[in-house]
Formats: C-alpha cells, sequence, structure tokens
C-alpha cells in the first residue's frame, strides 16, 4: 500500500490552553502524563515535520459564552462530561473552552501558520459531528487521516472511528 503525502492530513484535536498549561480546566488532571510522555515538544516536533509535506489541520474544541448561556440548565447539553466542564476551575472563573480566557486558545507552541487549517464547531466527542472537517478533507482530496491529540480514548478515538466510517483511512 502507498499513501500519497498529498493525500494525507495530520488533524489536531484539541491542543488547547485548557488541556496543555498551568490554569487550564483539565491541566491538574493530566500534567503528570504531559510531563512524563514530553507531550507538548512530540506534538511540536510531530506538527513541523508533517508542515510542508501533509495538510495540517487543527479542530479545537469550541469556545462558550461565560456561563454556558447556549445550553438549556439541566438539558442534554450539560448532562455527562459537558456538565462537569462548566463546574471545573480555570483561569480565575469557572468552566472549560470559556470565550475570553485562555483556556479555549491553542497553544502558543503549536499556533496555526499560513497553509494551515482551522476547523471551528467542535462541541462533542467527534470532530466531524457539528464542523466542517469531512468537507474540508474531501475538498482536498484527503484519503489518509493521521489524528493526535487530548481525550485519546474518547475524542481521538471518536474521530478515528468516524474517519474509517466516512471511507478515509485513519
Amino acid at each position: 500500500m502507498s499513501i500519497k503525502a498529498d493525500r494525507t492530513a495530520l488533524v489536531l484535536i484539541e491542543p488547547q490552553n485548557d488541556f496543555l498549561k498551568p490554569g487550564g480546566a483539565m491541566y491538574e488532571f493530566i500534567k503528570d502524563q504531559l510531563k512524563k510522555r514530553n507531550v507538548i515538544p512530540n506534538l511540536v516536533d510531530l506538527v513541523s515535520r508533517a508542515r510542508g509535506k501533509v495538510k495540517v489541520i487543527y479542530v479545537p474544541f469550541h469556545q462558550f459564552e461565560p456561563g454556558f448561556p447556549e445550553l438549556k440548565p439541566g438539558g442534554p447539553g450539560v448532562e455527562g462530561l459537558r456538565g462537569i466542564e462548566m463546574d471545573m476551575p480555570a483561569w480565575g472563573t469557572k468552566g472549560a473552552w470559556v470565550k475570553g480566557t485562555p483556556g479555549p486558545e491553542i497553544i502558543d507552541e503549536l499556533k496555526p501558520r499560513p497553509g494551515d487549517t482551522v476547523i471551528e464547531g467542535k462541541k462533542t466527542l467527534d470532530a466531524f459531528h457539528s464542523t466542517a472537517l469531512d468537507y474540508i478533507l474531501r475538498a482536498n482530496e484527503i484519503e489518509w487521516v493521521a489524528i493526535a491529540g487530548f481525550h485519546t480514548n474518547w475524542c481521538v478515538e471518536s474521530t478515528a472511528r468516524s474517519a474509517t466510517t466516512r471511507g478515509t483511512g485513519s
């Protein structure tokens, strides 16, 4: 099997401050593993090696307004993980992915560069659901994706399964 670079994309799931930087909502839960596994330097190396060879696509988690007025109190959008994230302390306020805080911003070390694509709107585990990721991959004739990011057994795995189901090798 031959995988052509011009038909391949690197998809980065949620390389954001709320995961990767002190003060982030999820940082305290994963900081030891980030250090032990050299996550940020490894991601920087991966992206730098990929640029100019394959399409680099970022899929950050959606930014919510302070207080999460987009979501009905007690409704299905605040059940499970989202409800937990809404109550997490981060950046001197309450909630992960809150607009106006550093949380939803892509970390400085991995900021997108000209030629990279940023897909907005990720609100669920699967980066295809609620975003234009499928369209962008098809419009660029991408057949193969390499997926890296956070919540590996949730967001990355869900996205990889969806890519496979949609006919994009992963």
